[in-house]
């Protein structure tokens, strides 16, 4: 199996953010997709809303020994390169290192297109599976682009666009069996994408 940790985090509030009291509005997103013989699971997320690094770093670390991580998928803009740098650090003071991966994704590129793109070209192939209680991403999923927010779409979509790539794959003596009776596959109806 192989497993990337896509992190789409929240930048510390901004003064006009907080004057606004939009300081909680987005959450901070930690999702885990697995590839297996060319179809892709999620395997778990956690979510929590506001700007915490604290929580980011503790919560990544416990994901990737949890699941064997091979990499973790970030943005390296704005606050997801200092992002990056605060995971380096974390790494060398626990002494447990793992490649991170800058998203690739075409920078001129909508979020929107993003997901879309992301999702919508594994997903009509029948190549994406879900736990039956990851209620709050099937949600999300279902009803895109019309919700109040995107950060677990977009933490996903990060972490597939990593797994997808080709320099990734594993000869087939390589990979582990996943239980498939605790996921369902994704419909292609209505919402993302």
């Amino acid at each position: 199996v192989t497993t990337i940790l896509g992190i789409d985090p929240v930048p510390p509030p901004t003064d006009a953010a907080s004057k606004k009291r939009l300081i909680k509005k987005d959450f901070e997103v930690l999702s885990v997709w697995s590839r297996v013989q060319g179809n892709y699971y999620q395997r778990a997320y956690l979510m929590n809303r506001g700007h915490n690094p604290s929580w980011t770093m503790a919560k990544t670390f416990e994901l990737c020994a949890m699941f064997n991580i091979s990499s973790i998928a970030v943005e390296t803009v704005a606050y997801q390169a200092t992002l990056k740098w605060l995971l380096e650090q974390e790494m060398a003071r626990r002494q447990k290192f793992y490649t991170i991966l800058p998203d690739k994704a075409p920078g001129n590129k909508s979020k929107y297109q993003k997901i879309v793109d992301t999702y919508g070209s594994l997903l009509q192939h029948g190549k994406l599976f879900v736990k039956k209680n990851h209620t709050d991403f099937i949600t999300q999923f279902t009803d895109y682009p019309n919700v109040p927010n995107d950060d677990l779409l977009d933490a996903g979509a990060m972490a597939l666009r990593a797994l997808i790539n080709p320099h990734l794959e594993l000869n087939d003596s390589d990979y582990t069996v996943i239980d498939e009776s605790d996921y369902e596959p994704l419909d292609f109806a209505r919402g993302c994408p």
